[in-house]
């Protein structure tokens, strides 16, 4: 082998050594990097989600206690409580309060969890169904 050769090769070598380790650590580093700020990102959104859901379950209480308040109010509704009167009533009941509240999904329920009025299925009524499903709001 030549002189030349023997050059070219020990340089090559002296010189790929350290630009492989400069690399892999560099490689390292920006990976470390890349992963902190996703996880970051990823923190800040979930508090974006979390502070979203607060604001809309705060506006759903809202809303759902302020029917509550005119349901209390209600005579004819009461009637059917008090007396079984006004079932045709009370069965479109939910129906009328969930647009006006401005929901997608309402059932009032008794206390045994008997569907009393749906807005959403009309024909739901009399089934039972799982009383806690919602907050409590009594």
């Amino acid at each position: 082998m030549k002189f030349r050769t023997r050059l070219l090769i020990s340089f090559g070598v002296v010189v790929l050594i350290p630009l492989l380790v400069f690399g892999l650590g560099i490689r390292r580093e920006m990976s470390k990097r890349v992963t902190a700020q996703y996880k970051r990102r990823v923190d800040a959104l979930v508090n974006v989600i979390s502070a979203d859901i607060a604001r809309e379950s705060d506006r759903i209480g809202a809303r759902l206690a302020a029917l509550k308040s005119s349901l209390v109010a209600d005579d004819r509704f009461r009637s059917w409580v008090v007396r079984g009167e006004n079932r045709g009533y009370v069965l479109d009941y939910a129906g009328d309060a969930m647009r006006l509240a401005g929901l997608d999904f309402l059932q009032i329920q008794d206390d045994e969890g008997r569907v009393v009025s749906s807005g959403h299925f009309l024909h739901e009524y009399d089934r039972l169904g799982r009383a806690d499903l919602g907050p409590d709001l009594a």
